[in-house]
């Protein structure tokens, strides 16, 4: 009986021999697939697996190799990079493995080229104790235009370098190519996450991710840590001007002036449009304000562009850790605020101030919910009025003071002497005085109240609020002689910036009212040169009338005389007592404001009401 093949296998030795070649040749090649299988899958969804299967796919075929070698290079091949190699360790050489495209040759980039050109070079450049290096094949495989890499499988033996291998370390050259072409997409969306493409400094996310490692840097150290906010004044005109590519261009020329003053510790960035961030790490106040004074001094030479000359100056605003927040939120926000501040003051730096008897934070927020109220998106303004009257009328009521509250979601409502400062301080008084006057003619519409409506100095000089006032009355049917603008002795001090708008307004029928007055130091000859019609005696100088107070009294008495010469009214705010009541009426005044004739009241309580066949058609 005719022995089976196993049996024929057991008696042949090499037969035998030969089976368990196969069989372990099989094996390698399951392993081979299952490990190419894992790296294709990974190599997509994980670029540091991808790099681990690949180093054993290297080693894999440094076992029947005596070298692998996976190299890079931008155009021609003598720029070629060794990137990635293994050397067989039996033979004596070392193992190295790496993946990440960084050159490991010492002596060059060259001599690793001419390596593979020669059998006699390969010896030579690797230094390996191999007495002989026969077979060699080089694979390329391109990652890009201008990217190529290959991989070089070197052998000791006669023997060819068998197929499968060729193909396997294909397989393994084609995965390192993806692997190395996402990284580098990777790197190029990392670099457009975080720098501006017009400048190529930080963006505002850069800016945002380093100043809170510096935060917390500061916070460990206990040192303190600055951040400027750099806005362009009349950049907007040079845009108008000559064109956005100018726009540009000048940005461009401004970044590297402000770079050029900066430390490298220190981090400009463009945050949008034309403001730039500036941190500051380990600074103090007093630093941040030398390093603005730099800035300012950098950007005083005119910048030549488009065959013009265009003068471009700042606006700096610097916040410091901790004492103006203790999140970089706070800290942007109090920057912010301070840049306004200095925009709208006109003048060049301002260091974050909040005001007294109020918290940084509480600050903040305040500040932060009013650009939400004057954007219309949370928040709003509450209109309270509280009468004026004629004391010889039998304290009839002839007009109505607007009083403003601010009610917020979440900070409840809040008072005049809470907000108005912040606002202030922080440059949104224009825009929230306008709203307020918004509000307050939509509330008019149809009425012949008398309104007054106090407004701040940086409103009154804003160049078009003339123009506003009346065309916001043009469209509600409002008599001009029925809108007075309270103004403060602040005015009074610049009578140069206020004079224009005051006969402007003054023109147009609006009336102005001198308020508080008495507690500024404002020149009684400014007074008679400025369009006034109403003064405004301040509460202190009244309530105390009735005490027969013999100061007080002379003052009262010097302001009704100069009121009488003027040929202005006058009104005596503060009165809660009887005994006040009497004293003003004693001096000659006819119209009086205070609690004993009414308390502020919401306008939804004391609106105006509507006279009968007066509608918006009115004019004035």
């Amino acid at each position: 009986m005719p022995h089976s093949h196993d049996g024929d296998r057991g008696a042949d030795p090499i037969a035998q021999a030969r089976h368990l070649a196969d069989l372990e040749h099989l094996r390698e090649r399951n392993a081979r697939l299952e490990l190419f299988v894992r790296l294709s899958t990974r190599a997509v969804a994980d670029i540091n697996d991808a790099r681990a299967l690949t180093r054993d796919a290297l080693s894999q075929l440094a076992t029947h190799l005596r070298i692998v070698g996976v190299f890079a290079w931008n155009g021609p091949a003598e720029g070629m990079l060794l990137v990635a190699s293994t050397v067989n360790e039996a033979t004596g050489g070392v193992l190295r493995l790496d993946t990440d495209l960084t050159p490991h040759d010492p002596a060059g980039t060259a001599s690793w080229a001419d390596s593979f050109r020669s059998l006699d070079a390969a010896r030579s450049a690797t230094g390996l104790p191999l007495s002989t290096l026969n077979s060699h094949i080089v694979l390329n495989c391109p990652v890009t235009e201008t990217l190529q890499l290959a991989i070089a499988l070197v052998d000791s033996t006669d023997d060819p370098i068998p197929a499968e291998d060729v193909a396997y370390a294909a397989s393994v050259l084609n995965l390192l190519a993806l692997i190395h072409a996402q990284e580098q997409r990777q790197s190029e969306a990392a670099t457009l996450a975080y720098t501006d493409p017009l400048t190529g400094i930080a963006n505002r996310r850069a800016f945002v991710d380093q100043a809170n490692r510096h935060m917390a840097l500061a916070s460990r150290e206990n040192r303190a840590m600055a951040l400027l906010f750099i806005d362009l004044n009349r950049f907007k005109d040079v845009n108008d001007s000559f064109g956005h590519s100018v726009g540009d261009e000048l940005l461009n020329q401004i970044t590297a002036r402000i770079n050029g003053v900066c430390r490298t510790s220190d981090l400009l960035a463009r945050l949008g449009g034309d403001e730039f961030g500036l941190l500051l790490p380990l600074t103090n106040a007093d630093g941040a304000l030398a390093m603005a004074a730099r800035i300012h001094d950098a950007l005083l030479a005119p910048f030549s562009l488009a065959g013009e000359t265009i003068q471009c100056g700042t606006s700096v605003g610097i916040a410091v850790f901790p004492d103006h927040g203790e999140t970089v939120d706070d800290l942007q926000q109090a920057a912010d605020a301070a840049m306004y501040s200095a925009k709208h003051s006109q003048e060049p730096t301002r260091v974050y101030r909040p005001p007294q008897n109020q918290s940084a934070r509480q600050t903040l927020l305040i500040d932060q919910r009013l650009r939400r109220v004057i954007n219309g998106e949370d928040g709003a303004i509450a209109l309270h009025c509280q009468p004026i009257v004629a004391l010889d009328d039998g304290c009839a009521v002839r007009e109505l003071e607007v009083l403003s509250r601010f009610d917020t979601s979440d900070m409840g409502r809040l008072t005049p002497d809470q907000f108005i400062p912040v606002a202030e301080r922080n440059g949104l008084i224009v825009d929230l005085d306008r709203l307020i006057l918004r509000q307050t003619v939509a509330a008019m519409a149809g009425t012949d109240t008398v309104m007054s409506v106090n407004i701040a100095a940086p409103t009154l000089y804003h160049a078009d609020f003339p123009a506003y006032v009346s065309e916001l009355l043009d469209a509600s049917g409002i008599g001009p002689h029925q809108l007075y603008l309270e103004i403060t002795e602040r005015v009074v001090t610049d009578p140069g910036r206020a004079l224009a708008a005051l006969e402007a307004l003054s023109s147009a029928g609006v009336r102005i009212a001198l308020d508080d007055f008495g507690t500024g130091y404002s020149s009684l000859t400014v007074i008679a040169d400025l369009p006034i019609h109403r003064i405004k005696i301040d509460r202190r100088f009244v309530q105390q009338l009735g005490a027969e107070h013999p100061l007080q009294r002379a003052i009262v008495e010097s302001v009704v005389a100069m009121a009488d010469g003027l040929g202005v009214s006058l009104v005596a705010e503060g009165i809660e007592t009887l005994a006040q009541e009497q004293a003003v009426r004693d001096h000659g005044i006819l119209l009086a404001q205070g609690y004993r004739f009414g308390r502020p009241e919401p306008m939804e309580v004391m609106r105006p009401q509507p006279v009968p066949g007066l509608g918006h058609e009115r004019g004035t």
